[in-house]
């Protein structure tokens, strides 16, 4: 089976969970390839019509796998190929256009993806053509160990409060500002003067 991933590509990388996604499939005789996604907003996504159409020709896929509401109205302007959507969260809860095109993603995919089952309701589809699934984890690279250990091994300080922010300062969506707002205030609390509060940036993760 081949199938053609289509996700955004804006950053010259893919999400770290679309290429885990992949690695694991292809130890199924998976045989996989990549069209990235440059633009950003509904014309930017539009304006990729063209040399994803030439992919679709060159590599002959069995589905495309489209990551994201706009990725997949995207992939669905051509309709030779069966599609699957997964939806991550943004495209959904973010409202307004996101959410709009989305719509359309989920009206025109074969099948759709949620990563989460509070995102179905919120989308207002009623399809049947659904299944939630969330993002699978590596416990090969993530998995439960003393806090203490982890910390000698990190080389961080034992007495410090260090609070993990799951993405890139630079991504607006996951509103960074607010979460270095929320540590300032934090810093300001009586219970946080026996140590520093630092805010980590999971960039490579997420």
């Amino acid at each position: 089976m081949k199938i053609l991933i289509v996700a955004n590509h804006n950053t010259n990388s893919f999400s770290p969970f679309v290429l885990e996604q992949v690695e694991s499939l292809k130890k199924l005789g998976v045989e996989f390839d990549f069209y990235g996604v440059h633009g950003k907003a509904i014309r930017g996504y539009l304006s990729n019509r063209g040399a994803l159409i030439r992919k679709i020709r060159q590599f002959n896929p069995d589905l495309i796998h489209a990551h994201y509401g706009l990725s997949g109205l995207l992939a669905n302007l051509q309709r030779k190929v069966p599609v699957v959507t997964t939806y991550h969260g943004s495209d959904i809860h973010s409202g307004g256009q996101a959410l709009f095109f989305s719509r359309m993603s989920l009206l025109l995919s074969r099948y759709n993806i949620f990563v989460a089952d509070y995102m179905i309701k919120l989308s207002g589809y009623r399809g049947r053509n659904v299944v939630v699934i969330p993002c699978g984890i590596d416990d090969n690279t993530f998995q439960p160990m003393d806090k203490i250990v982890a910390r000698k091994q990190l080389g961080w300080s034992l007495e410090d409060k260090y609070i993990l922010f799951a993405g890139s300062f630079t991504n607006d969506v996951k509103d960074p500002e607010l979460a270095k707002a929320a540590v300032n205030c934090l810093k300001q609390q009586k219970r946080c003067v026996s140590g520093h509060v630092e805010l980590i940036e999971l960039k490579g993760y997420t």
